[in-house]
């Protein structure tokens, strides 16, 4: 990366992508460049200090309310400035692994549809089922390919027959 002078350069990272924040309680994460940073030929010394995050008790409001700003984010993704970022909320979107999200994956799935339907898979739940039957029914044969693949997944790998039954009746209707 080369920056001008008066440039910014800024990424957003999602934690949980490589490290999985089972237990509650603070963490301390090092950030690290991969490279040296230099002016010229001249080896600037960068400190970013430690950031500190804390991992709360399950709360399903909180959960809500993040899937709703990523889902917005998404949304406003038909804006050229924005586009970018809503690639990036697709990706936390995906790592939301609780049934909360399920309804805004419904909301988004015709923009994040790999993301989306690869989530849905691994959530496995009924409502998960009729979104990904929903899928279906698009017009691109790749996203109608990987939703008939996650169905047949759950089908396949759950233990709950109603979510068993409705993933079979959904391939029956749309083979």
């Amino acid at each position: 990366m080369r920056l001008e002078n008066g440039q910014e350069y800024f990424k957003t990272l999602i934690l949980n992508e490589w490290f999985d924040f089972s237990q509650i309680g603070d963490y301390e994460i090092i950030v690290q460049l991969k490279t040296v940073p230099k002016l010229g030929d001249q080896t600037l010394s960068i400190t970013i200090p430690p950031l500190t995050l804390e991992v709360a008790p399950y709360d399903r409001a909180k959960l809500e309310l993040a899937c709703r700003e990523l889902t917005l984010q998404i949304r406003k993704r038909n804006i050229d400035k924005e586009y970018l970022a809503a690639g990036i909320a697709i990706r936390a979107l995906g790592y939301i692994r609780d049934p909360v999200v399920v309804p805004y994956w419904n909301q988004v799935l015709e923009y994040a549809d790999g993301v989306a339907i690869s989530s849905l898979r691994k959530i496995a739940t009924l409502e998960a089922v009729h979104v990904l039957a929903r899928a279906l029914h698009f017009h691109d044969n790749e996203t109608r390919s990987q939703a008939r693949f996650a169905l047949q997944s759950i089908e396949q790998e759950t233990s709950d027959a109603m979510v068993r039954a409705q993933a079979k009746l959904a391939l029956k209707h749309h083979p």
